[in-house]
């Protein structure tokens, strides 16, 4: 019985050991695949870029929308279609400083709420004079 018992227990063991190491390869897999792998050479990601005020005028307009909001920088052009406030909220901003747009929601002089501000960090390429790759 407890050779029965052993037997079960290491193949059970085993079991979960493969499980394990499968997963592992076929997640390690789907990011590689997918570009979500940090760890790439910087030469597989793009040009470094520096987030400077200069670098955030070049992209002034709705097809290529980045603001400054509290010394961070945002690329919202995909957030320009689906602006509660309109298109145009975010367009007369984009390649500026914005915070203060931000901040008072232009002429309304009401902050944006704190959805709003959690949804903005999907669009954080980082903060103002910060080197990335692109």
């Amino acid at each position: 019985m407890t050779k029965k018992i052993v037997s079960v227990s290491l193949f059970v063991f085993f079991a979960v050991v493969v499980a394990v190491l499968v997963a592992g390869f076929v997640l390690n897999d789907r990011q590689n695949y997918s570009g979500e792998n940090a760890n790439q050479p910087a030469a597989n990601q793009g040009a470094v870029i520096t987030l400077t005020v200069e670098e955030v005028s070049r992209h002034s307009n709705a097809s290529d929308c980045w603001v400054i909001i509290n010394n961070e920088v945002y690329d919202v052009t995909e957030a320009i279609a689906g602006h509660t406030g309109g298109s145009e909220a975010i367009s007369a901003a984009c390649g500026t400083e914005a915070t203060e747009v931000f901040n008072t929601k232009g002429d309304k002089n009401k902050p944006h709420s704190m959805s709003a501000k959690e949804i903005m960090e999907n669009y954080l390429l980082g903060g103002l004079n910060q080197k990335i790759n692109q």
